[in-house]
Order: C-alpha cells, then sequence, then structure tokens
C-alpha cells in the first residue's frame, strides 16, 4: 500500500518501518489479500457487491457461464450510499427467492462484459412452510452442465421452499423440471455428471453414466422437530449416485420424468428422485430408462467390518477420532454434513472423495465397487489433512480433468474479527480440538 491509501496506508507504514515487522509493499499486500479477502479486493478494483454469489459453471456449446445467486439483494441493490466511495456497479431488483445468471463468454480471452437473468424464482404468499413458487427456483446453490448440452441442473439451499430440490432446466425450450427432492431440513449438494461422452470425459464405468447427489443434514436447517432428538438416526446423510444409461452429450436429447412438490408427511421424508429419463438420439431413436437412487454411504457408516473407520467421524491432527468432540451433529462424532462427492478411477479401482462442510473440515475416500453397474462402498477412511492445517467448511467441489479432487472452502477467513475477539471465537473451537486443544468454553 501507499501512505496515501486512505484506510489502511497509516497502518502499514507504521508496520514497513517498524523495528518489530519489516516488510516489504508486496509482502504487505499478500498478507492483506489472505487474512481480508473481500476488502481487498474491493480495495483493488473488484466488483464485491454480489450476495450469496454460489455455484457456476461453463457451458463450452453456448460459450456461457451460468451463476447462482441463492439471496438478491444487500450490494445488489442500489447501495451507492452503503459503499464507502467504491464504485456501486450492480443495481438490480431485490429477490429473496434468488436466480440464476448467464454470462456470454469470448472464446479466445475468457472475459465476459455481459449479465442477463437466466432463471429466476419467484416469492409466494399463502402456501404453508413456502414462500417461494413450488414450481420455480429458490435460493439457487450448485450449478452444473447436465447430460446433453442443453441440461442444466441447478440445486436448492433454501428455506423459502420446506424440501429442497434438484432441477433440469432445459436451455433450449426453458423448460423447469424436478427431478429430485430431499427430507425435511436437508440441502441438495454435489450434482455432477459422469460420462465418457462429455467435454472432459469422466469414464466411471462401461455399464452406466452416472448423477453424483448428497443429501445434507437432514432435519436439520428447519424442521427439528420432525425427529425426537437431535441424535435420531435419521439424521444420516446420504451420499449417492443416480445411474443413467449411455448418453451421448452432443448429439443426443433427453427428457427426465417431473415429480410433484411433496405434499404429504412421507414424501417430506423420503429421498424422491424422478422415476424415469427418456433418451432420443440424432437417428431419432427413443429409449426410456427408470432410474432410482443408490445410498453409497450414509452418515457413521462402516462399510469395512475389518476396519473401525466411520464415515463422517471427526478426527484430530494425528488421525485420532474426536469422539467427544463439541461440534459433533450425531453421538461419537458424526458428520452429517458431506458435501461434494466425486468419483474417481484409478486403473480399475473406484474411489469417491468426500468433503464434510464442517468447522474444522474433512475428507473420507471411499473404495467401492462397481457389480454391473451398481456402484457400492466397500472400505473408507479419512484424508490426512494435518500438512495443511487441516480444513475450514468445505463446500463446493469436482473432479480435475487430470484425475483429481478439486475443494472449495466455503468462507474467507476474518482476521479482523478474530482480532477484536482476542482470539475467542465459538467458530475457531473446531480448530482447538482439530490440534487436540480444549474448545474456549471448557
Amino acid at each position: 500500500y501507499k501512505p496515501s491509501d486512505t484506510e489502511y496506508g497509516a497502518e502499514c507504514l507504521k508496520l514497513k518501518t517498524s523495528n518489530a515487522l519489516k516488510m516489504s509493499a508486496l509482502e504487505i499486500q499478500t498478507a492483506a489479500s489472505r487474512l481480508e479477502a473481500i476488502r481487498f479486493a474491493a480495495m483493488m478494483g473488484a466488483t464485491t457487491e454480489f450476495n450469496k454469489f454460489e455455484g457456476v459453471t461453463f457451458d463450452p456449446g453456448r460459450n456461457k457461464l451460468y451463476i447462482a445467486i441463492s439471496d438478491i439483494k444487500n450490494g445488489m441493490l442500489t447501495e451507492a450510499s452503503k459503499l464507502a466511495g467504491l464504485t456501486d456497479d450492480i443495481k438490480v431488483t431485490a429477490n429473496a427467492c434468488g436466480g440464476v445468471y448467464q454470462l456470454s463468454v469470448n472464446p479466445t480471452t475468457f472475459v465476459t462484459t455481459d449479465m442477463s437473468p437466466l432463471v429466476m424464482g419467484a416469492a409466494v404468499t399463502g402456501v404453508a412452510n413456502n414462500t417461494c413458487d413450488l414450481d420455480k427456483i429458490a435460493s439457487p446453490d450448485n450449478v452444473v452442465m447436465g447430460p446433453t448440452k442443453d441440461i442444466l441442473f441447478i440445486g436448492e439451499d433454501t428455506g423459502a421452499h420446506q424440501n429442497d430440490v434438484l432441477w433440469a432446466y432445459n436451455l433450449t425450450n426453458g423448460n423447469l423440471t424436478r427431478i429430485f427432492s430431499t427430507p425435511y431440513g436437508s440441502e441438495t449438494t454435489s450434482p455432477f455428471i459422469y460420462q465418457t461422452s462429455n467435454p472432459t470425459p469422466r469414464t466411471i464405468s462401461t455399464t452406466n453414466d452416472y448423477l453424483t447427489m448428497v443429501v445434507q443434514h437432514p432435519y436439520d436447517e428447519s424442521d427439528t422437530d420432525k425427529v425426537p432428538s437431535k441424535d435420531d438416526p435419521l439424521r444420516r446423510a446420504y451420499a449417492g449416485v443416480i445411474a443413467l444409461p449411455k448418453i451421448n452429450y452432443a448429439t443426443d436429447t433427453v427428457s427426465f420424468t417431473a415429480i410433484p412438490a411433496a405434499t404429504t408427511d412421507a414424501e417430506k421424508r423420503a429421498v424422491i428422485v424422478s422415476p424415469s429419463i427418456t433418451v432420443v438420439t440424432s437417428t431419432g431413436t427413443s429409449t426410456t430408462t427408470l432410474l432410482s437412487y443408490t445410498t453409497l454411504l450414509r452418515s457413521g457408516d462402516k462399510p469395512n467390518a475389518a476396519n473401525p473407520a466411520l464415515w463422517g467421524q471427526h478426527i484430530d491432527v494425528s488421525g485420532k477420532p474426536l469422539t467427544n468432540y463439541s461440534a459433533k451433529d450425531l453421538p461419537n462424532g458424526i458428520s452429517t454434513s458431506p458435501d461434494h462427492t466425486t468419483l474417481l478411477k484409478k486403473g480399475a479401482t473406484l474411489f469417491s472423495i468426500t468433503q464434510f462442510e464442517e468447522g474444522a473440515g474433512m475428507m473420507y475416500i471411499t473404495k467401492l465397487s462397481d457389480t454391473a453397474g451398481v456402484l457400492a462402498a466397500v472400505d473408507t477412511k479419512p484424508v490426512n489433512l494435518s500438512a495443511t492445517y487441516g480444513g475450514y467448511t468445505f463446500c463446493a467441489g469436482m473432479p480435475t480433468p487430470w484425475g483429481t479432487h478439486l475443494g472449495g472452502e466455503e468462507y474467507p477467513t476474518d482476521a479482523n474479527a478474530f482480532e477484536k475477539a482476542k482470539g475467542v471465537m465459538a467458530s475457531f473451537d473446531p480448530y482447538l480440538e482439530f490440534f487436540g486443544f480444549k474448545p474456549t468454553g471448557q
């Protein structure tokens, strides 16, 4: 920073000239970019007005970028008076139900200069336990291209629909189809397509293509009264797949049979998937295939009797189970918050890698079997993250084109808040326990 910078200039000059700490201008900027990433980005000219900016996916056929905004408010509105001299770049109408936007991408420079609504949610009144229209999206979170160039999957993380769903949006005709519904209080996460004919081939099986789906934290963010206790096994999360027929991404067209919005108590407690998919080839051949959801793992599962590892059990820096973990969701330190699950194939062996959206983030790697296209978990173990000092609230992820798992953390660190609290913060407690220390309240 230059000494003339209005907010940090004087303080940074003190740091640079202090006998206690000498840092170059580049070192100061680097530290600021890590410790207060969003504020630093804004000061360097980036637009940071997006509110609840969630999933992003690229459409290579249309050269479009699709982004999910789960709640359109705050800086996205006309907020010039609140931006402390920064440019008011975004001025749109508030929408608590959120929406998915499309951005045109220059195929040579990968620069985008326009942004417009693609599919938006809409408020509703008079519908019990729902504040957004049941036949439109609400609080979109995950967006990912589907099994053909015409399908965009949109996953919800919402309290505006009592039951979160996954939608298939047809980019050609604008049809929006509900294809997956989750139990009370849960979130749809980890929708991702694995197929040989995708622009980036991901061959998992010679028998099927697959859609991964995770049902995160059932009976947690809402409707907690639908189970008798916080330790009820109904709260165990699901990680699973939907087996699809082999589909040609470039030339086939597909349609899913729509499912209605859950209305009965039984439906609202169930994992419900579209009953069938119809694939039409370029020659006009039409084939309908029945669909179902295959659960690979649920929170606390022990797929190998000879291995003590429980899927989703919190561990410390040495790999020891944190059975009395203060941030546990279920007994024995079990998490109910798996998020993205990646399928990877190493030679002939198939694996899944699941990251957990917890304060002290963790990952589990699981060995899978494939019997005639039916996948099953046969063994699991935690990934050792001690070399990177653990993780922080893992959220979205994806497999890379070179056959690895790429995972992201949901929140930036807030060094300013940590300093003001003098290091005593409940959100930091999981880290204390990860490193073998007691939480601040004990």
